[in-house]
């Protein structure tokens, strides 16, 4: 008699696939950057003034990271990454003059009883000093070249992400003091105290991450980074650099749609 013959065909798992995809990370965060001064050749006083005038803000960043899966715990991730370290500076600026007018309005009555009023005006000037509070934007583009580990199942995975931040470009704008303690602006392109690309950083990282379909996961990231170089440059009279912390909130999307 005539046997049937069945095809059968065996298809590999999806987690087995994931070293063939691609996933793609957009997220912003919250920053909070710590500041690191030594002096170079400034004084105690330009030092202690220093300290007091510059007060740390809520920093924030944003960029995407390209994902590479080695395999189902390996990944490499590389992008683009955008940080603005917000600053308060507030400095005093002598011999300031405000001027006030003041109107005098009286009402004066005649010997024959006849009531007539009077207006005075008189200019009142006060010297003093003010007090001014401006904000100083520490801004800088980078690229981050990651390694990740991740373990879990595919809705909830826990990962560690780490590597360096390659620094592509950085700029600056307020108001700094000068050696002779007088608050001077900066811009991007008037500036001799900061450099223009600060070079590497290590980043290290805690990702948690929960999918909410097929193709696409919600991820949060508490990470730090720490700048092995300074920010200023070697002319400074102090060198300053910064460890940043914050939260990515994010968006993981696969680029393959499987």
């Amino acid at each position: 008699h005539a046997g049937t013959i069945k095809n059968v065909v065996i298809c590999p798992s999806d987690r087995k696939m994931r070293n063939t995809n691609w996933d793609l990370e957009v997220y912003a965060s919250p920053d909070y950057a710590f500041k690191s001064v030594s002096s170079n050749s400034a004084t105690q006083q330009f030092m202690d003034r220093k300290d007091s005038s510059e007060t740390a803000r809520v920093s924030f960043s944003a960029g995407f990271r390209i994902v590479k899966p080695i395999n189902d715990h390996f990944s490499i991730k590389t992008g683009l990454n955008y940080s603005q370290i917000n600053e308060a500076f507030t400095y005093r600026t002598e011999n300031e003059i405000k001027t006030t007018t003041v109107i005098t309005v009286r009402n004066i009555t005649l010997a024959n009883g006849t009531t007539v009023t009077v207006s005075d005006t008189s200019i009142l000037q006060q010297i003093g000093f003010k007090t001014n509070t401006v904000k100083n934007r520490y801004k800088s583009i980078d690229v981050p070249v990651l390694l990740g580990y991740q373990f879990g199942n595919d809705d909830f995975r826990i990962g560690i992400n780490a590597g360096l931040m390659i620094n592509l470009s950085s700029w600056y704008q307020g108001v700094i003091l000068d050696t002779a303690l007088t608050a001077t602006p900066i811009t991007k392109d008037n500036n001799v105290v900061y450099k223009n690309n600060i070079g590497l950083g290590i980043y290290t990282g805690i990702n948690i991450s929960k999918r909410i379909n097929y193709n696409t996961s919600i991820f949060a990231e508490p990470y730090l980074r720490y700048n092995l170089s300074n920010m200023t440059t070697p002319q400074s009279s102090y060198n300053q650099r910064m460890t940043i912390g914050g939260l990515a909130i994010g968006l993981k999307f696969n680029l393959n749609n499987r």
